[in-house]
């Protein structure tokens, strides 16, 4: 025959289990949560793939692969002469760290490092000219073509949001920066100066001008998929 005493334990026993095991399964939700992981897709300033990570729930990272972009800036004007330029960004990575100050918030601040070939190539598309003060017809210049390279490595700052970050499945996101280039080297050449050493001089002078800090806005929206 069962005890009093034995019935007493066991209904105790009972109760402590009873009132811890939902305790430990919300807890388990809320790690799970915070510390989710995403694939997503972007498009905008080029296409991205990427894997992203919640740590907890105020920071988190993303690493991802991106395709470049490529922009035409028709009729450019530097320094007083007219040139057809393109803008390239070839493809390459992006390792970024996402802080989310407001928490529950899909809010994020984002810093990081994005790494690809930057360039603008310029060809010469004026009837006259002018370089360090001199004026020459097209004709006495002949094909002008030039190049701006920029660093590789680009410091990137920017914000974003992603919508149901407390949940699995799918999801909106979108980020909103800027990629700092640096300095650049450029050159600057045309086939009349073969023959014109006054001109070469001057396109000398000019391609210094062309060496500046540089930044590009990125911006891009797509989707995730949180598991």
């Amino acid at each position: 025959m069962t005890s009093v005493k034995g019935i007493s334990t066991a209904l105790m026993i009972g109760t402590v289990l009873g009132a811890l095991l939902p305790t430990h399964k919300a807890q388990a939700q809320t790690t799970a949560n915070a510390s989710d992981d995403t694939f997503f897709a972007t498009l905008g300033t080029g296409a991205s793939i990427g894997y992203g990570k919640r740590f907890n729930d105020r920071w988190g990272g993303r690493v991802m692969l991106n395709s470049g972009i490529k922009a035409d800036l028709d009729d450019e004007k530097i320094h007083g002469n007219k040139y057809d330029a393109k803008f390239k960004s070839g493809p390459g990575i992006g390792v970024l760290a996402d802080f989310y100050p407001i928490s529950g918030s899909g809010f994020r601040v984002s810093g990081g490092t994005f790494v690809a070939r930057h360039k603008t190539e310029y060809d010469g598309g004026a009837n006259a000219y002018t370089f360090n003060g001199h004026s020459y017809s097209s004709a006495q210049v002949g094909q002008l073509e030039g190049e701006t390279k920029y660093r590789s490595i680009a410091p990137y700052l920017g914000i974003g949001w992603e919508s149901g970050t407390s949940s699995s499945g799918w999801r909106f996101t979108s980020d909103l920066g800027v990629k700092y280039l640096g300095k650049s080297s450029s050159k600057l050449e045309a086939s009349g100066s073969a023959t014109n050493a006054m001109l070469r001089q001057d396109l000398a002078v000019e391609r210094k001008r062309f060496k500046d800090d540089a930044a590009e806005l990125v911006v891009n929206v797509g989707v995730s998929y949180a598991f």
